[in-house]
């Protein structure tokens, strides 16, 4: 009969289950993000601070023309590199069939050069936190990857050894259990001895 597969550390199985519930989440979050037009963005520099500084998770959602307003921090296409560039709105204007709105970062004394055509739609962004998009920039990070795998592979190394040892230990107590005792003779009751004179 074949051996079983050894069983996981508490550390390891615990590692593997947390791994697995964000390999979930990663796979929930890409549907939702195919079916609602969601982006997660990252923002790499202070120009929307205080209230967005640089290194915070930011998510946006599509957003039609006729539906932006001004106070609403949206993400455009740059004109000239198409780069996308998420500020506030700070103006609209419609004409010619073209919706074009000047942006501006908290952080800036002064709007954007270029206003941004965003007859197409932009990007809204409703939700952020600060810091996270940093530590996820770091989690990319090969060096971190590395790092990563080499926890787990110390997290492993010992689970087999152990696992041994848990093997043969029950093996020895279900031997124990196992063994038939050696009959215990009943004592002897004593014989009546001569009757006393």
């Amino acid at each position: 009969m074949g051996e079983r597969a050894p069983a996981l550390s508490r550390p390891a199985g615990i590692v593997l289950n947390v791994a697995a519930v964000l390999g979930l989440l990663c796979v929930a979050v890409a549907a939702v993000a195919i079916l609602t037009g969601m982006r997660v963005i990252i923002f790499s520099t202070g120009s929307m601070a205080p209230t967005t500084p640089a290194g915070s998770l930011a998510v946006t959602l599509p957003i039609a023309a006729r539906d932006i307003a001004v106070g609403d921090v949206i993400s455009a296409p740059r004109a000239g590199d198409g780069a996308l560039v998420t500020h506030r709105v700070v103006s609209i204007d419609h004409e010619k069939g073209l919706w074009l709105v000047s942006l501006r970062g908290d952080a800036n004394k002064a709007s954007d050069a270029t206003p941004y055509d965003v007859t197409e739609g932009a990007q809204r962004l409703v939700w952020s936190v600060p810091g996270v998009g940093a530590a996820i920039s770091q989690v990319r990070s090969p060096w971190i990857l590395v790092a990563v795998l080499a926890l787990l592979a110390l997290i492993a190394i010992p689970t087999r050894r152990r696992a041994h040892r848990h093997r043969a230990t029950r093996g020895e107590a279900a031997a124990q259990r196992s063994a038939v005792s050696p009959a215990v003779p009943a004592a002897a009751a004593p014989e009546p001895g001569p009757a006393g004179r």
